[in-house]
């Protein structure tokens, strides 16, 4: 079995996008942009697994605040999708 990686950061993407990839490895800009249209599109449940590195750039003043509205984006979708527990 063979994993397909890919890196999406500045103008640089993979050839064939999203969509043709496993893992995709990305800047905040990117993960922001991607998380963005796959809610656009109402694609999100494709996305598996999202690993966050750099936590501390969340003060950043010119990045921060993207990887905020990242972040924001994820708990959301995350709480949306949990299943509803019944008491």
């Amino acid at each position: 079995m063979s994993v397909r990686v890919s890196g999406f950061m500045g103008s640089f993407n993979a050839s064939g996008g999203f969509s043709n990839v496993d893992v995709a490895v990305c800047t905040i800009e990117k993960g922001n942009s991607l998380i963005n249209r796959l809610l656009i599109e109402d694609r999100i449940k494709e996305l598996g697994v999202i690993v966050l590195d750099e936590l501390h750039m969340i003060s950043d003043i010119s990045r921060g605040y993207l990887l905020e509205l990242l972040l924001t984006k994820i708990c959301y979708v995350a709480r949306k999708c949990e299943p509803v527990r019944e008491m």
